[in-house]
């Protein structure tokens, strides 16, 4: 899937470029971006489970592996299950669709032990509990690819999503985040829901 995916990509810039001579590096660079910038906070562990019962209307994982959500997410990452909530930015839940994980955050518990999440996860989806990385090492190291691959840097445009935004509210990073950023040069940032 990568090799397809930069495979064409590098056909479409040089379309592009036929067309207008400069048109093809920036797509290239809009590739080289993306890659960098696709960098995820969080890792996946070795370990994954089974959404065995679930709500989806409620987006609620009421079991994994045929055992309570909640009971099992205590278990793997060792957090008491009066703390999970809490404990979303350094455990949020992965739902995995081919070989991406793409995060599930929880936004709430029942006493049944259903755990309720921001996205919808469905019956046999494969979860996997997230383990948070060194978050402002990994914004430095994009920074400074950033910096090395591009000699004149006009706009970064930056998509960030809900979760890490909330988790640099939460840490008292979000102000820094944005200042290195714009030391990169003119710097645009939205957010959106991932």
């Amino acid at each position: 899937k990568e090799k397809n995916n930069r495979m064409m990509i590098s056909i479409l810039s040089q379309i592009v470029e036929f067309r207008n001579g400069e048109s093809g590096q920036h797509v290239l660079n809009i590739n080289i971006l993306t890659g960098l910038l696709l960098e995820s906070l969080v890792q996946k562990t070795d370990k994954y489970h089974f959404a065995s019962k679930v709500d989806t209307l409620k987006k609620a994982v009421i079991e994994l592996d045929g055992r309570p959500a909640a009971d099992v997410y205590s278990n793997e990452v060792g957090v008491p299950k009066n703390k999970i909530v809490e404990n979303v930015f350094n455990n949020p839940m992965g739902r995995a669709v081919g070989e991406e994980v793409y995060i599930s955050s929880m936004m709430d518990m029942d006493s049944r032990g259903a755990l309720y999440n921001y996205k919808r996860i469905n019956k046999n989806d494969c979860i996997y509990f997230l383990s948070l990385g060194d978050y402002k090492e990994i914004e430095q190291s994009n920074r400074e690819s950033i910096k090395a691959s591009f000699s004149k840097i006009s706009l970064v445009f930056s998509i960030d999503c809900i979760y890490r935004y909330l988790l640099y509210q939460q840490e008292k990073y979000f102000d820094t985040y944005v200042h290195d950023m714009a030391e990169l040069g003119n710097h645009v940032g939205i957010i959106g829901g991932g």
